[in-house]
């Protein structure tokens, strides 16, 4: 071949050798890039473990009654109202995994195919923080419910309960068994004097977390179920205070005011109301015991 067009064999060559050049100089850009892709990834794995100490460790408000547990999205859940041990440790982050120690400990009451209310040995319990140190969610598998033929289940808490948050191995400063047996111990018997049992309040509290437990956990709920909330709450709760009621709907009245369009729930604003008087429950706890100075 000949003219313009003809690609000479030395052409050629020379093109190769320069094409093998410029790969030679590519493959080194492309292996930093990969090198430096996985040093980022590592951070952000790094970055997505926890950072922070072991949280509080929380005390568990035993229940008056058996509080409900309602089924969605497969899983059997219902909020608990707690409080903190330990003011100077950090509050936990939603999510926070917990396990129960101490106390009367915690009952899960299922109602099975025949009919018959039994305690359930060895429940598989799911305990996360929820909002801050003033509420969890306990919660069961509803796989692990539908293979032991329970029809529905709800939760009993005894006295004296704590919650010890799950130890993981990068803790900077993981708790200590003196701290867990002092939380379990002094600090738990100062908790119960002064706020497990400190009457309306806490009271109310628990009572607006009872309503709130039958309403939807994510999104609102329809307006028949919102207008209903307050009575169906009431069901199952018996020898209630009259100044706690009182206390309490005077609370479920205006978060049913305040959510009657907007993005926050009733169950939300419920919630809100609950922490504030926990809140306060809180703060006495730490004003009179040197332990939470």
């Amino acid at each position: 071949m000949s003219g313009p067009n003809r690609i000479s064999r030395q052409s050629l060559m020379s093109k190769r050798a320069r094409a093998i050049a410029r790969r030679e100089e590519v493959q080194p850009r492309v292996l930093n890039w990969l090198l430096a892709a996985l040093v980022i990834a590592s951070l952000f794995l790094l970055a997505s473990r926890p950072s922070q100490a072991a949280p509080q460790i929380l005390g568990l408000v035993a229940s008056a009654e058996p509080l409900p547990m309602k089924c969605e999205n497969g899983l059997c859940a219902t909020e608990a109202s707690v409080f903190c041990l330990q003011k100077w440790r950090m509050s936990p982050t939603a999510g926070t995994s917990y396990h129960p120690a101490g106390g009367e400990g915690v009952q899960l009451i299922a109602l099975t195919d025949d009919g018959n209310t039994i305690v359930v040995p060895d429940p598989e319990l799911q305990i996360k923080a929820l909002r801050g140190h003033s509420a969890v969610q306990i919660g069961v598998d509803v796989e692990w419910l539908y293979a032991r033929k329970y029809q529905s289940v709800s939760l009993k808490i005894g006295h004296k309960v704590s919650l010890i948050p799950e130890a993981w191995a990068g803790d900077p400063r993981p708790l200590t068994q003196k701290d867990i047996e002092t939380a379990l111990g002094t600090l738990r018997d100062m908790g119960h004097k002064l706020v497990d049992t400190a009457g309306k309040n806490v009271a109310a509290a628990q009572l607006l977390a009872h309503v709130g437990g039958k309403l939807p956990r994510l999104g609102r709920a329809h307006d028949d179920i919102r207008n209903a909330a307050w009575k169906t709450g009431l069901k199952g709760v018996s020898d209630i205070n009259a100044k706690v009621l009182a206390k309490a709907k005077k609370k479920f009245d205006r978060c049913h005011d305040v959510t009657f369009g907007g993005a926050t729930s009733l169950r939300q604003c419920l919630g809100a109301q609950h922490d504030i008087l926990m809140g306060k429950l809180n703060a006495r706890y730490w004003g009179a015991t040197e332990f939470g100075m």
